[in-house]
C-alpha cells in the first residue's frame, strides 16, 4: 500500500523532467531499508529477540503513519481536488480495477512492462528477502555474521542502482534501447551471482556479484516506473500501478513458496544443516526463465510512449 501511494503521489505531482529523476531519490531512500532489514535486523534480533524487535518497528511505523496524517493537509492533490467528485463505492473500486485490467491488457507496452516489473521485482525480493542469507552460507560454509555482511550488498546495491537509473533515464527518456540493455545487465548479473554461487565462490565474489544484481535490477525499476507514467492516462496511473503491486506480492508468494519447495526436494547437508545448492540453482533458474522470458518481450515493443505505441493496443 506505501508504495502503491507514493507512486501515485509522484506521477501526479511530478512534472515529466523531473519525473525520473525523483522517482529514483524515492527508490534509493525506500530500498534503503532493505540494508538495514539484513545485518542490522540480524544484530537487533540477537539483542532483543523477535518480541523487542517487532515492538521497535511498530512503534517507528506508527510515528511515521501519525507524522504523515500531520502533514496530509498539505498534500497539493488534496488540496486541488474537486468537491464534486463522485464517492468511493464498491461497484466504483470494481469498475476501476476492471477498466486497469483492460488497460494493461489491451495495450502491448504497458503489458510489457507490468510483466518484466513484476518477475524482476519478485525475484530480488525472494533472493534478498529471503535466501540470500543461507544461500551464501551453503555456498562458503562462513559464519551468519559474515554471511548476513555479504548479503547487505545486494541491498545497497538496490539502494544506489535507482539513484543512478534516474540519472540516466533523465538523459535517455524512455528509449526502448536503453530500457532493453538495462534487462539484458540485469540478466547477465544474475546468471554472474547463479554460477559464482554454484561454483563455490568466496564472499568477495559473491558480495560484488550480489551488489550488481541488485544496482541493475534496481535501475531497470526507474525505467518501468517511468514508461508506466508515459504509457498510462493520468486517470488511470494510481489503478495500473494498485494492480501491478497486487501482481508483485502475489508473484513474490508464488516465488517464495516455489523456491521452498525445491530446497525440500534436495535433502540438507546432515553434517553442516545447510540447504543444498542444487536446491537453490533449480529454483532460481526457474525464476530467472520466466524473468528472461518477459526481458526478451521488450524488444517486440516498438515504444513506451503513449502516442507512438497505439498501434501496439490489442
Amino acid at each position: 500500500m506505501p508504495v502503491t501511494c507514493v507512486m501515485l503521489y509522484t506521477a501526479q505531482t511530478f512534472t515529466r523532467d523531473k519525473y525520473s529523476f525523483l522517482v529514483g531519490i524515492i527508490m534509493m531512500t525506500g530500498h534503503s531499508g532493505t540494508v538495514i532489514a539484513i545485518a542490522p535486523l540480524g544484530a537487533a534480533l540477537d539483542a532483543l529477540g523477535i518480541k523487542g524487535v517487532y515492538y521497535v518497528l511498530g512503534i517507528t511505523s506508527l510515528a511515521i503513519g501519525l507524522m504523515l496524517l500531520a502533514w496530509r493537509r498539505y498534500d497539493p492533490v488534496l488540496l486541488e481536488a474537486k468537491k464534486d467528485e463522485e464517492p468511493v463505492s464498491l461497484s466504483r473500486f470494481i469498475s476501476d480495477i476492471s477498466m486497469g485490467a483492460r488497460l494493461i491488457y489491451c495495450s502491448f507496452p504497458l503489458l510489457v512492462i507490468v510483466l518484466t516489473w513484476v518477475t524482476s521485482s519478485a525475484s530480488i525480493s525472494t533472493l534478498q528477502g529471503l535466501w540470500a542469507v543461507s544461500w551464501i552460507q551453503t555456498t562458503t560454509n562462513g559464519s551468519i555474521l559474515s554471511s548476513r555482511a555479504c548479503a547487505t550488498w545486494i541491498s545497497i546495491g538496490m539502494v544506489v542502482g535507482p539513484l543512478a537509473g534516474g540519472l540516466i533515464v533523465r538523459k535517455v527518456g524512455g528509449s526502448k534501447k536503453s530500457f532493453f540493455i538495462m534487462c539484458i545487465l540485469t540478466q547477465l548479473s544474475w546468471i554472474s551471482w547463479m554460477m559464482i554461487s554454484f561454483f563455490g565462490g568466496s564472499l568477495e565474489l559473491l558480495g560484488f556479484s550480489g551488489f550488481l544484481t541488485g544496482f541493475f535490477s534496481g535501475a531497470a525499476f526507474v525505467f518501468m516506473g517511468n514508461a508506466i507514467r508515459e504509457l498510462t492516462p493520468a486517470r488511470w496511473t494510481g489503478t495500473v500501478i494498485g494492480l501491478l503491486n497486487l501482481l508483485i506480492y502475489g508473484f513474490l508468494v508464488v516465488f517464495q513458496w516455489g523456491t521452498g519447495l525445491m530446497l525440500d526436494l534436495f535433502p540438507a547437508d546432515p553434517a553442516s544443516g545447510s540447504y543444498s545448492q542444487i536446491g537453490y540453482q533449480v529454483g532460481f533458474w526457474l525464476i530467472l526463465i520466466l524473468q528472461g522470458l518477459s526481458f526478451s518481450l521488450v524488444s517486440k515493443v516498438t515504444s513506451f510512449s503513449l502516442q507512438a505505441s497505439h498501434h501496439d493496443v490489442r
